[in-house]
């Protein structure tokens, strides 16, 4: 019993820390292909 209540407390940790650091990498790596799509199609 003992032995779930952590590991379901180990999953639970690394999703609350995990989940907010891949969105923001997630979106920082959108916004560098939108920036390199604009620079392609608008020539700066």
């Amino acid at each position: 019993m003992d032995r779930e209540v952590i590991a379901y407390g180990l999953i639970i940790l690394v999703v609350v820390i995990g989940l907010p650091l891949g969105a923001w990498s997630w979106e920082k790596r959108r916004r560098q292909k939108l920036r390199r799509q604009g620079i392609k199609r608008y020539g700066h």
